[in-house]
């Protein structure tokens, strides 16, 4: 998700000349992190419903 290329809106935002790779990145990498850490605390509270 952090690179241009990953997706056509990402790549259109990259081709203004507005937004570089480094950007880019660090908000793939911000997303990426809070996403995985939301996962993992979905995940541990389902399964203490489950047990």
């Amino acid at each position: 998700m952090s690179l241009p290329i990953s997706t056509p809106p990402n790549s259109i935002a990259y081709a203004t000349g507005k937004v570089t790779t480094k950007q880019m990145a660090l908000v793939g990498v911000i997303v990426g992190m809070f996403s995985l850490a939301l996962t993992y605390l979905i995940l541990f509270t389902a399964g203490e419903k489950i047990l």
